[in-house]
Parts: C-alpha cells; structure tokens; sequence
C-alpha cells in the first residue's frame, strides 16, 4: 500500500468503538500493460481544495522508460483523466488531458511522433504540454508533481481531495457495532471502504450497507450525488475505516 507523509491525516479522532480515525483516500489506481495488472491504494492529502495521489514506477513498468506515459481516469465527471509521462531520470510531466482548444481528450505521448496528440482537431503538445501545433493556442494545464528519486510519483491535483464528513454509530444489527459513514463524493465515481487495526497497518477492503438495517455485503458503491452514506459493522473495539475512490486506466 502506498503511503504519503503524515500529514494526509485529516481530523484524527481515535477509535474505540464509538470513535473512528479519518484518513482522505483518493482510491485504487489499476493498469494494464504489457499483459500485466497492477492496483495500488493512494492517498489523498489534507491540503485545502487539492488532493495528492501516489504513482509507484514498480507498479506501472511503462514509467520506468524514458518518455513512457500512462493515462488514468478518475471517474465521475469533474476531472480529466490525469497525463504522467517521464521526462528524464528524475523528473515526471502531469498533465491534465483536456486539450485546450476545445476540451477533447488528447492521448498519451507517442515517442515516435515525439508529441501528445489531439485527433479531433489536430493539436499537439510536447511532453512537457507544451503546445507545438495549432488550433490549440495554449498549454496543457500541468500539475505540481514531484519525484523521491526511488519508486514514487506525487502528484498535486487542484479540488480533488475530499474527506469523511461525519461518523455516528447506530443500533446494531448484529452483534458488532454499526457504524454510519457520511463523505463528499462525485456522482457516477466508485468507492470502497477499506479497514485497518491500526493506523500504520495494511488495510482490507470491507462489505458496507448502503441502508442502516441492510446486511454489509456491498463491495464498491457508485455515487449519486455530491454525499454518499454508508453503513459498515466494527470488527473489533480498534480500528481505522478508509474511504477509497476506485481510479481506473482511461479507454478511450
């Protein structure tokens, strides 16, 4: 699991079984390359309004060649999918992928036309989103990313992040606490709830009820609107619920 420093801890509240740690997840990214999926759980920083996700090279062997590129889509519809492409040894280009003339999504960088293209109009960027032929007159916008020299890719996405609202618990339907879980989603995104005995352990994905009585069996939920609420059963006296939104690799 990837992890991002400590300050991605959003209002820490411990956990008996009254009490629940808040963490801000941005969700599980998945890619297919080369005959070979990966998934990894990031994590979504605190900063206000910008959300932070983790990308290990390990995990997408595309990213460890010079000017290899990957696309990923954050569902729902507010967001572009997210353009990483590396540049040098050291240093990641992320981009989103709205083309600036006219907002189609252009594709990832092509290492033998040395260019991102747009084919609805014939726009095209360096790997860097720099805009080296027309109609689009303008760049690419680029996000604020950074490299630790070892595996992981960092990068800083304007209004992304989000955060569990509130947690209450409710009369239980079984003999372990029920607990209700508000959070700010997106319409038409996917999420998961993930739970962990402790704050530094590795976490599990978890059944949850989208009603107070329903049994906790739901795996993924798909948002309808801008406040989600799930129900999920403590399995212990101590422990820590995470909310994920599931990213996938953009097909288009």
């Amino acid at each position: 699991m990837n992890t991002v420093p400590d300050s991605s801890v959003d209002s820490t509240v411990m956990l008996t079984r009254r009490q629940v740690v808040q963490r801000l997840m941005l969700g599980t990214v998945s890619c297919f390359v080369g005959g070979f999926i990966s998934q990894q759980s990031v994590m979504a920083d605190i900063v206000p309004g910008t959300g932070s996700i983790a990308v290990r090279l390990t995990d997408y062997p595309v990213l460890q060649s010079l000017f290899g590129s990957i696309r990923l889509d954050f569902g729902g519809s507010a967001f572009y999918p997210l353009l990483i492409t590396r540049t040098s040894a050291t240093t990641f280009s992320t981009l989103s992928t709205r083309c600036a003339h006219l907002g189609c999504i252009v594709d990832e960088y092509n290492t033998q036309s040395s260019r991102i293209s747009c084919h609805c109009h014939g726009s095209a960027y360096d790997a860097n989103g720099v805009v080296i032929n027309g109609p689009a007159r303008s760049n690419l916008t680029s996000y604020s990313s950074t490299f630790d020299g070892v595996d992981a890719v960092l990068v800083s996405i304007p209004g992304l992040a989000f955060s569990i609202t509130s947690i209450s618990l409710k009369t239980p339907v079984t003999t372990a606490a029920r607990l209700e879980l508000k959070f700010k989603s997106e319409a038409n995104a996917f999420y998961r709830i993930r739970y962990s005995t402790n704050l530094d352990g590795s976490t599990q994905a978890v059944g949850f009820s989208p009603t107070p009585t329903g049994v906790a069996n739901q795996q993924t939920l798909l948002a309808s609107s801008s406040l989600s609420t799930v129900y999920v059963d403590a399995a212990g006296d101590r422990g820590f619920f995470t909310v994920e939104r599931i990213i996938s690799p953009y097909v288009g």
